[in-house]
């Protein structure tokens, strides 16, 4: 015969569930779907001057404007791609292109911004990770 949970047992679990998803979501852990995109196993870590992901897969484009603290400066770029493909846009923050390549390999490469920029990256069911960070 089963026991039944008693309210305060079922509302203690139904909090520590949502609880341990907001950590994921904070952290990026698990797999996320939304009508832009869909990001399974997505670990992302950003700051001002640099912003990185890795993931099992990821479908969609998300984008981030990062400061340099010097200007002009060099954005140093790495791109792993194990399948599918992904693209990455470098806008100032007046909207000039900087940067733009489609279908990007594993590689690395500078390009030099005046300022602040908008990076952008968009993937197409892609597999691997990407960073992006200010030099100085």
């Amino acid at each position: 015969m089963r026991k039944q949970m008693d309210f305060k047992t079922a509302v203690f679990v139904l909090v520590g569930i949502v609880l341990l998803l907001q950590v994921m979501g904070t952290l990026g852990i698990g797999a996320k779907k939304s009508s832009a995109h869909l990001q399974i196993g997505y670990w992302e870590k950003s700051s001002a001057q640099s912003w990185s992901a890795d993931y099992i897969l990821w479908d969609g484009w998300q984008q981030r404007t990062l400061h340099p603290t010097t200007q002009p400066a060099t954005l140093h770029v790495t791109v792993q791609t194990d399948a599918g493909s992904c693209a990455l846009q470098i806008k100032s923050t007046d909207g000039e292109i900087l940067f733009e390549r489609e279908d990007l390999p594993t590689s690395a490469f500078d390009v030099d911004i005046p300022g602040d920029v908008v990076v952008r990256f968009t993937a197409d069911q892609h597999k691997g990770g990407f960073s992006a960070e200010i030099l100085e």
